[in-house]
């Protein structure tokens, strides 16, 4: 093992760093729990209160909320077996979820990320707020 990097997986002998792979997955397993959790609550928050329903704007933080919770029950953990194992182990039609999964639930996630900017902006900005708003909401077919 080199300086460089830390390996988990020993590709001479085929065998997984144990007390790597544990540190890993203990890691990755409280990153993914605390995704889950955390969005959840975001969920929940903004369907019990109903000032928070009101507002446009908790509607995209709702649906980047559902989005990210989605990353963190399907992307995580199988980026993590991939990780601690050094190669992938389910199987050619897991992969093709897997990377479907991945690149849609991410692209998904930045372009709320950067719909609640624009409308931040424009919510904050002297434009004409009102009108871009209804226009948005428009284009949007989950809005209407």
């Amino acid at each position: 093992m080199n300086n460089s990097s830390i390996e988990l997986f020993s590709a001479t002998n085929n065998e997984v760093n144990i007390n790597m792979a544990l540190a890993a997955g203990l890691s990755i397993g409280c990153i993914s729990f605390c995704t889950i959790i955390g969005n959840i609550f975001v969920i929940n928050a903004i369907r019990t209160d109903h000032q928070l329903r009101q507002r446009y704007a908790n509607r995209l933080v709702s649906s980047l909320a559902v989005t990210d919770l989605l990353v963190g029950l399907t992307v995580i953990p199988m980026a993590a077996v991939y990780q601690i194992y050094g190669y992938w182990i389910a199987g050619e039609a897991m992969c093709m979820v897997y990377l479907m999964a991945d690149l849609t639930l991410c692209t998904t996630s930045i372009l709320h990320l950067v719909a609640i900017a624009l409308d931040t902006f424009f919510f904050s900005s002297s434009l004409t707020y009102s009108e871009f708003r209804k226009s948005f909401k428009k284009s949007l077919p989950c809005c209407n």
